[in-house]
């Protein structure tokens, strides 16, 4: 009679695998669990800031100018939330270098139907390392920035914030 001294080879099925599956599920959702937990520690550490941030809109048909007034409430179109009220609103007449090919010469030329509208803005927002937040809208200055109030919306760029004592 023989004896098997060398022990049976296990293989792999089904249940194994169900098995490593489980660990590695309950593992994701341990670093899942613990990574909202920072996360929600670092948000309650954030305070709200008195924020003035400006908006430059470029060409602006001079038909629009007065549709944009101080005190109004100003909306990002794109989560429909408030994100400040204007306190402050200027136009400048557009102008832009031209090139004049026949002497070579260079000079302002101003377009009289359109003008640079500059609109300053004051808000509650959160501050952190990507930039101002102001109801989940992002700012940081030379980002394109879309506002809307009633009777006008527009898309311009940041060209300054800054924090209110």
């Amino acid at each position: 009679m023989a004896i098997n001294i060398k022990g049976k080879k296990k293989r792999w099925n089904g249940m194994d695998l169900f098995f490593v599956l489980i660990i590695a599920a309950v593992i994701a959702a341990a670093v899942f669990v613990i990574g909202n937990m920072n996360k929600s520690q670092q948000s309650a550490k954030t305070e709200s800031i008195t924020i003035e941030y400006t908006v430059e809109f470029r060409q602006v048909n001079n038909s629009a100018l007065g549709t944009v007034k101080e005190g109004d409430i100003v909306r990002d179109p794109d989560n429909k939330r408030n994100i400040g009220t204007v306190i402050s609103v200027q136009s400048v007449p557009y102008s832009k270098i031209t090139y004049n090919p026949n002497d070579g010469s260079v000079y302002m030329a101003e377009n009289p139907d359109v003008s640079d509208l500059v609109i300053t803005i004051r808000a509650e927002a959160t501050h952190s390392d990507s930039g101002y937040y102001v109801n989940d809208a992002r700012f940081l200055v030379g980002r394109a920035t879309n506002i809307w109030s009633p009777g006008f919306a527009g898309s311009g760029y940041c060209i300054n914030i800054r924090e209110i004592d």
